[in-house]
């Protein structure tokens, strides 16, 4: 009995022993050689898909690495294209200019028959249409200009008022490529209000018979240059802005055209009418900044 659980006893210890062993010695050994084969076996076949084998695909996958830097400077390119393409504003300068009211009608009958007055006593006219049918005369860019006109007619005229149009600065939008153009489109726009400048002052002498040639000369001549600055710039624009001046200036310059060729310096009634035309053809170049 007694030996019977002393062996007992010993296979108890025997056994605890064997699992200490077990668990301390035989189970790390073979977690470390099965995690060996399953890494060899399982793990590294799948990172070597995404990693080199060898030095070609080393190189093979610095090309990759060149190639992708090169997606991102097209990306790089896009984004500065769409910069490019971003809108830009630049204004053309506005101006005032000066004119002198003679009366206000309530019909176009009553408005000619003042301009018919206007003309007999030498000076040239124009009706405007507004809440009433307005007959002006003289205008100019130089205030001083008009103003010693206005002293002279306002002894006759009464009612004659000296007026001020103010015309505002244009904003024009444009693409980033399209700088060369927009400048020109400036110098365009500066000859012809210099053009104006020059020829409106020509006009009030129109009815003088010593100025009308050269009044028709400076009309043929400016006619001329406004035409080759408006080719200098290119048709072949995107903003809409640009697109519109150049249409805008393009039937001016028609318009100019074809008050010249009907402008006969020996008639007086052709110089009245040539003016009527030359001062639509102005109006509606300057309702152009308006728009």
């Amino acid at each position: 009995m007694r030996l019977t659980i002393r062996k007992k006893k010993k296979y108890k210890k025997k056994e605890k022993n064997i699992l200490l062993i077990a668990f301390f010695i035989i189970i790390p050994i073979i977690s470390v050689i099965g995690g060996d084969i399953m890494a060899k076996k399982v793990i590294v076949p799948v990172i070597s898909k995404w990693l080199p084998k060898n030095k070609d695909n080393n190189i093979k996958n610095k090309n990759n690495i060149q190639t992708n830097t090169k997606v991102g400077n097209n990306k790089s390119d896009e984004e500065r294209k769409q910069n490019r393409d971003k809108l830009k504003s630049i204004y053309i300068e506005g101006f005032e200019l000066y004119n002198i009211g003679i009366g206000s009608f309530s019909d176009i009958d009553s408005a000619r028959k003042e301009l018919k007055k206007l003309n007999n006593k030498k000076l040239l006219g124009y009706i405007s249409k507004f809440d009433s049918y307005k007959v002006y005369t003289e205008i100019s860019f130089e205030k001083q200009n008009v103003k010693d006109s206005f002293l002279k007619i306002k002894k006759e005229y009464k009612d004659a008022t000296l007026n001020t149009i103010y015309i505002k600065k244009k904003e024009l939008q444009y693409y980033d490529y399209e700088e060369k153009y927009i400048n020109k489109m400036q110098e365009v726009v500066r000859s012809i209000n210099q053009v104006y400048k020059e020829e409106l002052d020509l006009w009030r002498k129109a009815m003088d018979d010593s100025e009308i040639n050269n009044l028709k000369s400076k009309l043929d001549k400016n006619t001329e240059i406004i035409d080759s600055k408006i080719k200098e710039v290119s048709s072949d624009t995107h903003s809409e802005d640009l697109k519109k001046i150049r249409n805008v200036l393009e039937i001016h310059l028609k318009n100019r055209k074809n008050v010249l060729v009907s402008f006969d310096i020996k008639s007086k009634e052709s110089i009245k009418k040539s003016y009527s035309g030359f001062m639509r053809a102005f109006f509606d170049y300057i309702n152009y900044y308006n728009q």
